[in-house]
């Protein structure tokens, strides 16, 4: 579309050529052309009078057309770190080079009474994350943070109860090994260890295993007197 100077420039010269115009024809063809380019100059002033950002939007629209779609970052879980505890605190020492040089809102974390979450967001083209969702004992959430110090973290969880030992930093998983007998434990009764080692058997087992203990027991009983069986007994 041609400027609105442009046009009053046409409109001038299309006048100059009626006025010296000597055919009726001609003179009605630059008339209707005269008409058509003062109706494109009279449009063109009402636009720019009701819109007069339009050019300021066209300008900015090649940036909104070359707008990337950020992909979200792999998020790396940490699962290594060391740690230590006075008798306030239990202090999470993480390594990540590079760490200071985040900004102080690409470090995040995120404490419950029971639990702790570290981000450093951004971190070499991704996420690192450390997460536990089980602790040993209880912080106090208010006074627990995280520092960053030189290519480290260091997340300092206060201790609900001032003076308590944390064996560890996370629950330990309770012991779910299979009854010992007395030649595994030096300590126990070998007798006793295998009398509890069947009691366990019978109380667990179907109808044919109580059956089959109970003929043990009564065959060992037999024994007993003359020390070749076990004293079954407490069964």
């Amino acid at each position: 579309m041609a400027s609105l100077d442009d046009l009053q420039k046409d409109a001038e010269e299309i006048r100059q050529f009626i006025s010296t115009s000597q055919r009726p024809r001609v003179k009605e063809v630059l008339q209707r052309e005269l008409l058509t380019v003062e109706q494109e100059i009279s449009l063109q002033i009402h636009q720019n009078a009701t819109h007069p950002e339009g050019k300021e939007e066209e300008a900015k629209q090649p940036a909104a057309e070359a707008k990337v779609t950020k992909v979200p970052l792999y998020t790396k879980s940490i699962s290594s770190y060391g740690w230590d505890q006075s008798d306030k605190f239990v202090k999470i020492y993480i390594t990540l080079p590079g760490v200071e040089s985040l900004p102080k809102e690409k470090i995040t974390s995120k404490f419950t009474k029971n639990s702790v979450e570290v981000v450093a967001h951004e971190l070499d083209g991704k996420n690192h994350q450390l997460k536990i969702m089980k602790l040993c004992h209880n912080i106090v959430v208010g006074e627990s943070y995280t520092k960053v110090k030189t290519g480290n973290l260091v997340v300092m969880m206060k201790k609900e109860k001032i003076k308590q030992t944390w064996e560890d930093v996370v629950v330990k998983a309770k012991d779910t090994s299979p009854l010992k007998s007395g030649a595994d434990d030096p300590d126990k009764d070998p007798q006793k260890a295998i009398m509890d080692m069947m009691k366990k058997m019978y109380d667990e087992g179907d109808d044919d295993m109580k059956k089959t203990i109970n003929k043990a027991w009564s065959e060992s009983m037999n024994k007993v007197g003359t020390g070749e069986g076990l004293n079954m007994s407490g069964l």
